[in-house]
């Protein structure tokens, strides 16, 4: 039987190669050559723009891992990525063995040592704003739907610098009873998560920490709080993890500009559970972005119910 899906598609070009390792990118790429009528299916029923091969690409890749979870019954099996065995992304491959008898992957013999040429400083180009709709696309693939909060959108009734350290740069909200049975969904008091996302270009030893608890200051409200940077220094890493320990921030790794929308959980943030609401309030008076935000929680307090385009149509101003 032909497949009828992209979940499908997948499925059949894994087993069309059998013990070939595929990276979510490879798969997609297949799909698109060798389904074309599945694919041009997908772009018209998308509410996204998947008008571009590019975007479809980056679509069906970051849906791969969706498609493809939990089936070794079938003989898809998952090796996660590892650094040190020369695993650099999620290798998907179907196999006729039991995941004890497959073979890993032998790590790269290792390059000779050469002293390498003094480079200089490569600048990032882009502004911060620009990483917003990249978080922002990225985060609904992870079913968190996010709006953007711009400061200057606020009242500024403090007088100056009452505000710093006030205002996320994107706040979030995820219906956590998506996909259970209905009669669950019913009987959840709560049933959504709230979020807060500071988002920095770089994270270096000489900013990290600043950075880290302006992060701290205007996310103190929501059940998960995060620190978003498309580039993080080895050594700001290791001194992120020591400061997430202690106040519960996670850390998220973006794409930059012009390259494919991908993400990563650096470090996961612990859950508050229950929301600073002296502190929403703060800033729905302060900022007409963070009231919107709020009478969209409200709307899907009421009907359980996320309008998507709502949500995500900021990100292509």
């Amino acid at each position: 039987m032909s497949p009828s899906s992209p979940r499908e598609c997948a499925i059949a070009i894994l087993k069309d190669n059998p013990e070939r390792r595929m990276s979510a990118t490879e798969i997609a790429t297949e799909i698109i050559k060798r389904y074309p009528e599945i694919c041009r299916k997908k772009q018209l029923e998308s509410k996204q723009d998947l008008s571009s091969e590019k975007a479809l690409i980056t679509q069906i890749q970051s849906e791969i891992g969706t498609y493809l979870k939990g089936r070794t019954q079938e003989g898809i099996f998952l090796l996660p990525k590892d650094k040190n065995a020369g695993i650099l992304r999620n290798l998907y491959y179907y196999s006729l063995k039991s995941i004890a008898q497959v073979e890993p992957i032998s790590p790269p013999p290792a390059p000779p040592v050469v002293a390498p040429l003094p480079q200089p400083e490569k600048s990032h180009e882009f502004s911060e704003a620009a990483l917003y709709p990249i978080l922002g696309k990225w985060l609904k693939s992870q079913k968190i739907y996010s709006l953007r909060i711009d400061e200057k959108r606020s009242r500024n009734t403090k007088g100056q610098n009452g505000n710093q350290w006030l205002h996320p740069d994107l706040v979030g909200l995820q219906d956590i009873g998506d996909g259970l049975a209905p009669p669950v969904r019913d009987s959840m008091k709560v049933r959504r998560n709230l979020y807060s996302f500071e988002v920095k270009k770089e994270l270096t030893t000489s900013n990290v920490r600043q950075s880290f608890f302006q992060c701290v200051s205007n996310s103190s409200w929501a059940n998960f709080a995060y620190l978003v940077a498309n580039k993080i220094e080895e050594a700001a890493q290791q001194e992120l993890r020591l400061l997430c320990n202690s106040f519960g921030v996670g850390v998220i790794r973006i794409s930059a500009p012009e390259e494919p929308i991908l993400g990563d959980f650096v470090i996961q943030a612990a859950e508050r559970a229950n929301i600073d609401w002296m502190m929403v309030d703060r800033l729905y008076q302060e900022n007409s972005d963070f009231q919107t935000y709020i009478q969209k929680i409200n709307f899907f307090d009421k009907t359980k119910e996320i309008d998507s385009i709502s949500w995500t149509h900021w990100m292509d101003r």
